[in-house]
């Protein structure tokens, strides 16, 4: 049995692995974004872990007035911006951000403890007498008197 093979079947075969050709470069292309997206959140995140286990060995941890996880992230954000490790420098920014993410994650701790220090207590539960059946409405003098009750 002979097979005949057309021009027609040989453009088909062209046409289609040509197609295929561009899915394995949209491809690529989608996996290389996803593998640097995941990088960066591993880079960001070991940072600000490690700069967490410093803080919490060590204590807050200042240099010239700096705390240092301030510090490290602005320095290595700037090295990072200036390009001063080429191709790399996107990887600088990365563990600059974890190390800011860990300061300001310590900032907002305080921020949060103070705000919960200041807060006032709850205002002591009074007695509040109940409407008089049939009366669905209250005057403007009766919820007076009832905000006046509960405070004491």
């Amino acid at each position: 049995m002979t097979t005949n093979i057309t021009k027609a079947h040989l453009s088909r075969l062209a046409h289609r692995a040509e197609g295929l050709q561009k899915r394995m470069a949209r491809f690529k292309e989608h996996a290389a974004k996803t593998t640097e997206k995941v990088v960066r959140t591993v880079e960001v995140g070991a940072m600000a872990l490690g700069m967490g286990i410093v803080q919490g060995r060590s204590g807050s941890i200042e240099i010239m007035g700096v705390p240092a996880e301030l510090g490290a992230g602005v320095a290595l954000n700037l090295l990072g911006y200036f390009g001063v490790a080429g191709k790399h420098s996107d990887h600088l920014n990365n563990f600059g951000d974890g190390a800011l993410a860990a300061y300001l994650t310590t900032v907002g701790k305080g921020v949060g403890a103070a705000m919960k220090a200041k807060q006032l207590p709850p205002a002591p539960q009074g007695q509040i007498q109940a409407p008089v059946k049939g009366s669905s409405d209250l005057s403007a003098a009766e919820i007076a008197a009832a905000v006046a009750a509960s405070r004491g």
